[in-house]
């Protein structure tokens, strides 16, 4: 699995705001993630910042929506990468580029 390093605190700072969470399951959460984060290879972001700033003019994305969406770019045509997200303006973003997605399955997405 590959995801851009700046996933390591995206993930960390969404988990420690989920409210549908209670303090056990977030603990939980977080020490899962934590054991599994070896197995994500980081894409490096300088290579493809530039890349990311030209989707925001694309797409209405926060920079680091951006950035996760650019990094996934540069592993290979977007038809070949199954990407997963959940984050409603992102995925209508990575499908509308051509990625196929693993999401929530209550988005609207068309």
């Amino acid at each position: 699995m590959r995801s851009v390093s700046i996933a390591f605190v995206e993930v960390l700072s969404a988990l420690s705001r989920k409210a549908d969470l209670d303090d056990d399951e977030r603990v939980a959460a977080v020490r899962e993630f934590l054991a599994s984060w070896h197995r994500f290879k980081a894409v490096p972001t300088d290579s493809i910042l530039e890349v990311a700033g030209v989707l925001t003019r694309s797409h209405p994305l926060p920079a680091f929506d951006a950035i996760h969406l650019a990094a996934a770019m540069e592993l290979g045509p977007p038809s070949t990468i199954t990407f997963a997200v959940y984050d409603l303006d992102l995925a209508r973003a990575a499908r509308k580029e051509g990625f196929k997605l693993i999401t929530d399955p209550k988005f609207k997405l068309a």
